[in-house]
């Protein structure tokens, strides 16, 4: 409706506008569409053949938020059929965005978080933030707040005992 009022066009001229659309390079271009659809077309697969996959219901919200978020970050953590479905070798999902797609087990977090705290280290961003939060720190703004909030609120600052 929104294209037959924009174009001032009929239906059926409307909805060959829309498909024109969607099938030209322009869809294909868009990241979310690039990998959603590509996603979609994959579990459709495993979804078929001697040994199905029951769709679940989480499937979509997994979906999107891979296509949502994949292309703007290094690593994107999924579960591990999401990630095993997005790294398979026809869709290499992560690859156009140089970003690796993973999924972590409970004794891989300690590594993980590892590597996510040696990301910081060195990193220009960091240390600015670790220069920011001293000096606001060392000027007492923190403090000064924090008495302002005593001040103002001294009820709920005041301890409890039961």
């Amino acid at each position: 409706m929104e294209i037959e009022r924009a174009l001032r066009c009929g239906i059926a001229e409307a909805c060959q506008k829309a498909i024109d659309f969607l099938a030209s390079g322009y869809a294909r271009a868009i990241p979310f569409a690039y990998i959603s659809g590509r996603l979609y077309a994959a579990l459709a697969m495993r979804c078929r053949g001697k040994a199905p996959r029951r769709p679940k219901p989480g499937d979509q919200y997994d979906i999107d938020h891979m296509a949502t978020f994949l292309p703007y970050v290094d690593v994107f953590i999924a579960d591990n059929e999401m990630a095993s479905l997005a790294n398979e070798n026809h869709l290499c999902l992560g690859e156009p965005f140089q970003t690796k797609i993973q999924s972590l087990g409970a004794s891989d977090v300690p590594d993980f978080i590892d590597w996510l705290e040696s990301l910081a280290e060195g990193s220009k961003v960091a240390a600015l933030a670790e220069r920011i939060s001293r000096s606001i720190w060392e000027g007492g703004f923190n403090q000064d707040f924090v008495a302002y909030m005593q001040a103002t609120m001294p009820e709920a600052f005041r301890e409890t005992t039961k």
